[in-house]
């Protein structure tokens, strides 16, 4: 007999699995209770205890993804979000892994069914009986045989469950690659947003400093200024046509990868992709919650393959019982019959039925080592969900921090921009007055520009950590 075993899952519909009906089972304390005591952390728990039928995780759908994308990203990011998921090889795969997992279980269920066939018999024979003579014999039977395994202890139902929930952490993986491709379609958007963003202040800090060479020229040229002042502008000049000539790869690369990320061809150029950030709402969340982990595709795959190794012991303990196989063969027979006194022809119905009952005894502890075998793989689901919750706690927690950190570096630098441009336009008309060098004025420039940079670096770090977030959180 295998050893005691409850179900270690805590949920409404796993809490008391395994309750064979044999008292051979009664009193079974908890496996996980015994054995695990500390194996799930306190967000883990929760999430267990909170799984039921109706909390399976949402199937891949992409209207629920770029409808994620459109309200808490960027509105003109869903509709690249909504193409690279219908088309991106990653999520086709994982879509073909589903329907790999259906048939499966498909294939499990055939054995909690009745298996029924068609038979045609036929017969002929010629023999020699004393006191009768020769004998000749022509038989035909048509027959249905059918056979069925009562499931006396739930064992088969529990193997199909365990298919089932292994079709579903499929369908949650499928979620999982098509949200981790949205989220790259997203950076690959926003990085090109971010570099015709960088060239078009680029343009601007490009006219800014031609206006200011042509004002040094001219007051080198009244004799008002030396020629040093006119040279020191032209290398600011010549610093934003090197940085323009950069950006200009980095948004050839941006494009190339978010072409390739939706399958389209290389050299794909994105003419509606804008020259500005749009920047979300500020998210009101302060914490993370079991619940804000709860639709997290990986979390549940995760969860529902720990409750698929659970039915899967419950199927080991109950082999050990008792099994009960019915069989029934309804048919037709027609029979002819010679000899040398007599002949004759005899049809009618025939019909058998027969049963089955199997108690297995020893088995070479062939059981007992499936049973151990299932409770160690319920020891390793337990730690992998435990895992992917500490996971992700962190990822969700430091893309709330981040989110948070990008929004006041934003706001100072924004606030600094705004003394830069004032004390640029100060110092500019004192220097056109004559009222301080021009050292001040290169300064201010290099001041002023620097922060409008780093504005846009500051908003690009807000938009990639709101990404890390979504696909963090998964709503």
């Amino acid at each position: 007999m295998a050893p005691c075993y409850r179900s270690p899952v805590m949920s409404p519909r796993t809490n008391a699995v395994l309750l064979v009906a044999t008292t051979g089972l009664a009193g079974c304390g908890s496996y996980l209770h015994e054995s695990r005591p500390a194996t799930l952390s306190e967000t883990a728990i929760q999430i267990v205890e909170r799984a039921d039928d109706d909390g399976l995780p949402p199937l891949i759908e992409s209207g629920a993804i770029v409808e994620t994308y459109r309200t808490l990203v960027d509105p003109r990011v869903a509709p690249l979000v909504d193409e690279a998921v219908r088309a991106n090889p990653d999520v086709v795969i994982a879509v073909a892994s589903i329907e790999e997992s259906r048939a499966l279980s498909a294939q499990s269920r055939a054995a909690r069914m009745p298996t029924i066939s068609g038979a045609v018999n036929g017969s002929l024979s010629h023999g020699i009986t004393p006191g009768i003579g020769t004998v000749d014999a022509r038989s035909i039977t048509f027959s249905i045989p059918m056979s069925y395994e009562v499931d006396l202890v739930g064992r088969y139902a529990r193997e199909h469950r365990a298919t089932e929930r292994d079709a579903l952490a499929e369908e949650a993986d499928a979620r999982a690659a098509a949200m981790s491709v949205a989220a790259e379609v997203a950076d690959a958007y926003l990085d090109l947003v971010a570099a015709r963003a960088e060239h078009a202040l680029l343009l601007e800090q490009k006219a800014a400093n031609e206006r200011m060479l042509g004002l040094v020229t001219s007051r080198v040229t009244a004799g008002l200024a030396s020629s040093v002042e006119r040279l020191q502008q032209e290398q600011i000049a010549l610093g934003v046509e090197t940085r323009l000539a950069t950006i200009d790869d980095v948004e050839a690369q941006s494009s190339l990868r978010l072409a390739l990320l939706l399958g389209r061809p290389p050299g794909t150029r994105f003419e509606d992709a804008p020259s500005a950030f749009d920047l979300p709402t500020a998210s009101d969340r302060t914490s993370i919650s079991a619940d804000d982990l709860a639709s997290r595709p990986d979390v549940f795959a995760a969860l529902l393959r720990l409750e698929a190794a659970d039915d899967r012991a419950a199927a080991a303990v109950r082999a050990e019982m008792p099994q009960l196989r019915l069989t029934a063969t309804p048919g037709y027979t027609i029979l002819h019959s010679e000899s040398t006194t007599r002949q004759g022809t005899v049809s009618g119905f025939t019909w058998s039925v027969g049963g089955a009952l199997t108690i297995p005894i020893f088995d070479g502890l062939r059981t007992t080592s499936i049973v151990r075998q299932r409770h160690a793989e319920i020891d390793r689901r337990l730690a992998e969900l435990d895992r992917a919750l500490r996971l992700a706690v962190v990822e969700a927690s430091a893309a709330l921090a981040s989110e948070n950190q990008a929004r006041r570096t934003l706001a100072a630098v924004q606030a600094q921009y705004a003394l830069a441009v004032s004390l640029r336009e100060d110092v500019e008309q004192n220097y056109v007055a004559g009222r301080v060098p021009y050292v001040n004025v290169l300064l201010a420039i290099v001041e002023e520009q620097s922060a409008a940079r780093t504005i846009l670096q500051a908003e690009r770090a807000v938009l990639a950590a709101r990404v890390t977030w979504v696909r963090a959180i998964a709503p």
